[in-house]
C-alpha cells in the first residue's frame, strides 16, 4: 500500500442500492504527494462484474486524478455486495472499494436446471430414477422444509425434502429427491416440469424424458 499515493476522501465508499440492475458507479480522487512522477501502470479488480477507469498515465508531483470504479451486475442472493480494486503505480498500489446494501430478494438458485429421467415409452412405464435438486431460498422467506412442496404433472414421481447446513446466514439450502420406480405408470405431456414452492418465488424445472 502506498503511503506516497493518498487517496483524498474515503478509501472505501458504502453506496446502497434500492435494485440488483442498475450499475453503481464510485469515483475516487488520488493525490501525488511527492516530487516526483508516477506512473499509473493500471488497475486490477477480482470480479468480471466490474469496469474501472483511470483518466491519467502519469501523475506529477502535487497532481490529482480521478479514478472510476463501475459495479454492473450483483449476486442474486446475497444481501450486500462489495467489490475491491488495486491501482498500480510506480510509487506502491493503492486498494479501493465500494460496497452497500441490496435491496431483499425471493430469487431462488437450484441445480441442476434441467432434470432427467428415464423411462419406457413403449411400456408407457418409469425406470428406476434416483435424482437430487438443490435449493438455495433466501434467509428471509422463512420457509421450513416441512412447507417446501412440489407439483408436477407427471404421475408416480415421489418427492422427499430436507434442510442441510451451508454455513451462510443469508440463505437456506435444501436438497428435494426425486424418486421414481420402475413399472410405474407415466404418460407424460410433450413439456413435463417439475413446479417447487418454496416461500419465496417458486422454481420451475423442465424435466428431460431418456428412453431406457
Amino acid at each position: 500500500m502506498s503511503d506516497q499515493i493518498v487517496v483524498l476522501g474515503p478509501s472505501v465508499i458504502e453506496l446502497d442500492r434500492s435494485d440488483r440492475t442498475t450499475p453503481v458507479e464510485a469515483v475516487f480522487t488520488l493525490k501525488n504527494t511527492t516530487s516526483t512522477d508516477a506512473a499509473i501502470l493500471g488497475a486490477q479488480s477480482n470480479c468480471s462484474c466490474s469496469g474501472v477507469e483511470l483518466d491519467r498515465k502519469t501523475l506529477g508531483p502535487g497532481e490529482t486524478m480521478a479514478v472510476r470504479l463501475r459495479v454492473t451486475s450483483f449476486d442474486s442472493q446475497s444481501p450486500r455486495y462489495s467489490q475491491g480494486v488495486v491501482v498500480r503505480t510506480s510509487l506502491g498500489d493503492v486498494p479501493l472499494e465500494v460496497r452497500g446494501r441490496l435491496p431483499e430478494t425471493r430469487h431462488v438458485l437450484h441445480r441442476p436446471t434441467v432434470l432427467a429421467l428415464y423411462w419406457s415409452r413403449d411400456r408407457a412405464e418409469w425406470a428406476d430414477n434416483a435424482r437430487e435438486v438443490v435449493l438455495r431460498v433466501p434467509a428471509h422467506c422463512g420457509t421450513p422444509a416441512e412447507r417446501i412442496d412440489g407439483q408436477t404433472d407427471l404421475p408416480g414421481v415421489e418427492l422427499a425434502v430436507e434442510e442441510t447446513a451451508n454455513g451462510d446466514a443469508d440463505v437456506r439450502e435444501f436438497r428435494v429427491r426425486i424418486l421414481t420406480r420402475a413399472g410405474v405408470a407415466c404418460r407424460p405431456p410433450a413439456e413435463p416440469s417439475l413446479t417447487i414452492r418454496t416461500g419465496c418465488d417458486p422454481v420451475v424445472i423442465p424435466v428431460k424424458l431418456f428412453e431406457r
